[in-house]
């Protein structure tokens, strides 16, 4: 999802639209002084089954996100929390990070990175897949 630099509003609309095992992946253009997304998001995401989250950009709430569970991959934290006006979009094409999302993609991050596998890659992948 896109959303306009401190604000948060589309994130709260994508946990209406979210289903279980999805990962959200935010782009907030990389803005460092508000966060996007706190403890309360994560207890909701969880209680909806959420996967993750990426956010190109800042959450707050660190020590109790990750004492919570679902990975969280941002570029840091910060205190300050967002405005609830929009505008943005939930379930588009977007950057993250400047790397090309899309509605189905497959997200993967480990400590070091996050990967996007596109969608159309996926049977590509799976064919090459060599399981014991």
């Amino acid at each position: 999802m896109d959303l306009q630099a401190a604000d948060n509003l589309m994130l709260y609309k994508a946990l209406q639209l979210v289903r279980p095992g999805d990962v959200l992946v935010v782009n907030p253009g990389g803005h460092m002084c508000n966060a996007v997304w706190g403890e309360l998001m994560t207890r909701s995401a969880m209680a909806l089954g959420i996967a993750g989250l990426v956010v190109d950009g800042v959450v707050r709430d660190g020590a109790a996100n990750r004492k919570l569970g679902p990975p969280i991959f941002a570029r840091g934290t910060t205190p300050v929390g967002s405005e609830k006006d929009g505008p943005g979009f939930v379930n588009g094409v977007i950057s993250c990070g400047g790397v090309v999302v899309r509605p189905g993609d497959v997200i993967v991050g480990d400590d070091d990175r996050v990967v996007v596998l596109p969608v159309e890659h996926i049977p590509c992948v799976l064919e090459h897949l060599k399981i014991d």
